[in-house]
């Protein structure tokens, strides 16, 4: 966080905190990193809807080729 300069919002499965919010102490951007996080289980990114990502599809070359 304090690297960045990014708020982090994690939204949690915990009953009794439902969300985690991290701000930095100076803030760099406006941006915000949010996450999941499913207790004991693992962490995964969540983007707004229509704000995917753009992945490269690079074709893997086949060795034997």
């Amino acid at each position: 966080v304090e690297q960045f300069g990014i708020k982090i919002f994690i939204i949690t499965s915990f009953k009794d905190t439902c969300y985690i919010e991290i701000i930095p102490q100076i803030q760099k951007s406006d941006r915000t990193i949010f996450l999941s996080f499913w207790a004991e289980v693992h962490y995964n990114s969540i983007y707004p809807l229509g704000e995917l990502p753009m992945i490269e599809s690079k074709k893997k070359k086949r060795w034997w080729w």
